[in-house]
């Protein structure tokens, strides 16, 4: 998989290299790979691929995230929580024994309206997907004092580079 997700988490868009041990026509192989597939779960396209391009894990340069909230604290404001979090000139957070600035790798972040009047608000955001560097949408949650356990949270893009990621 090209950036696999957290448990919990759909997606719209993901992408994944797989080797086969024939030479089979990419249409066929779409056509195979759909019939057998959950109902709902579509294989929008298959191409074939040099073998010695560089894996997909290290092309994908930034994923999209709808989060829908299920509900606020009490008095929460998310408009001014989101303004303030980008307003720090660094988060630093830890990751298996490692700090890094998780400010860097938002992107952006945009507030969504409510769907309806019993809705809450939710949250677009863009996080950068590099190797090594990857933001992760249940991380911004907890930045923003948000609980992820509260959130859908649904992958909806992801950029690729098109060139070598060297």
């Amino acid at each position: 998989m090209a950036s696999a997700l957290p448990l919990g988490f759909t997606s719209r868009c993901e992408v994944a290299d797989v080797w086969l041990t024939i030479t089979t026509d990419p249409e066929d192989i779409q056509q195979r790979l759909q019939a057998s597939s959950p109902p709902g779960f579509m294989i929008h396209s298959v191409a074939q691929v040099d073998y010695n391009l560089p894996a997909l894990q290290t092309l994908v340069r930034s994923a999209e995230f709808i989060v829908t909230l299920r509900q606020l604290p009490e008095g929460y404001d998310l408009s001014r929580e989101v303004e303030k979090l980008l307003a720090l000139p660094e988060i630093l957070r830890t990751r298996r024994e490692k700090v890094y600035d998780l400010r860097a790798l938002i992107l952006e972040i945009e507030v969504l309206p409510a769907a309806n009047p019993a809705a809450y608000p939710g949250l677009r955001m863009q996080l950068s997907a590099r190797e090594g560097a990857t933001g992760r949408p249940e991380e911004v949650l907890d930045a923003l004092g948000l609980d992820p356990a509260t959130t859908r949270v649904e992958k909806i893009a992801m950029e690729l580079s098109q060139t070598s990621p060297a």
